[in-house]
């Protein structure tokens, strides 16, 4: 079905920002992520097992107020994953096995990645997922469970439709930004789980004459539920590249469970997603 445009790849750069850890991390020494990510009329999971190394980055870094600022050139950097076996999600009407070896890549080959499956069923309000990891080489077999926060109220931005999964963007009308004045984003919570603010850009401003080179810019501001508020700056709008891109909120809730020497975080968030347009 069609979907907003980055989604996945928001997933696939999200996957180690999602993996912050506690004390327990000092004395792994892997590390993976298995989230279920729950939308407006769909949900979805991915599980991945980190390998130790890094491609060439081709990406950049820097903080701006409450928001990271990361532009990529050439796909930016290279994460490689290791085969952890198959992982099983299990909710009231959802059920899904991932294999986390036979992930298919650009080129369609198959190997160990990060696995993610759509479409599955919407997900109700503190309903739990158990998840089941069957293990494989230095992964150990591992059972817990993750349990839906209630749904974030979005309160500003208005979003015509507010669903990741299921729509056509195209269809969607998207949300202006001007980057001469602030953007707010306000929501309903008395909560304290983590709000992430992404904005995901597909451009090539400031490279005259190599406009065949892929470059994104990936916003994302960090705030708390009980906040109820975000102001994104104009030093931040400014990094924008001016077009179309995506805006997505998301409020998470993990804990990280440590077996043998890995650090499995375990996640669940609410989404909703739309078009934006920076003017």
């Amino acid at each position: 079905m069609p979907f907003f445009p980055f989604r996945f790849s928001l997933l696939v750069a999200g996957s180690l920002s999602l993996a912050t850890g506690c004390a327990e991390a000092e004395e792994a020494t892997h590390s993976a992520v298995l989230y279920v990510a729950a939308g407006t009329n769909e949900t979805s999971v991915f599980a991945g097992f980190l390998d130790s190394g890094y491609g060439a980055s081709k990406c950049s870094t820097g903080l701006v107020d409450r928001c990271y600022v990361t532009t990529c050139l050439d796909g930016g950097g290279v994460q490689t994953y290791v085969d952890g076996g198959k992982v099983d999600f299990k909710g009231d009407e959802l059920e899904a096995t991932l294999d986390t070896g036979a992930v298919e890549d650009a080129a369609g080959k198959e190997g160990p990645g990060l696995a993610a499956r759509d479409g599955l069923p919407a997900l109700a309000e503190d309903e739990e997922v158990e998840i089941t990891v069957h293990g494989k080489g230095s992964v150990p077999a591992f059972e817990g469970s993750v349990r839906m926060p209630p749904r974030l109220v979005l309160t500003a931005p208005e979003l015509e439709e507010p669903a990741c999964q299921g729509v056509d963007p195209e269809s969607v009308t998207p949300v202006p930004i001007d980057p001469s004045d602030d953007f707010k984003v306000t929501w309903s919570s008395e909560r304290e789980d983590d709000i992430d603010i992404v904005f995901m850009f597909d451009d090539i401003k400031d490279y005259d004459g190599d406009e065949d080179r892929e470059r994104s810019t990936r916003v994302r501001c960090l705030y708390t539920a009980d906040e109820g508020e975000a102001v994104i700056p104009e030093e931040v709008l400014g990094s924008m590249p001016n077009g179309s891109g995506s805006f997505t909120i998301r409020q998470i809730v993990k804990n990280a469970e440590l077996a043998d020497d890995w650090l499995l975080t375990l996640g669940s968030y609410w989404e909703m997603c739309s078009p934006v347009t920076v003017e």
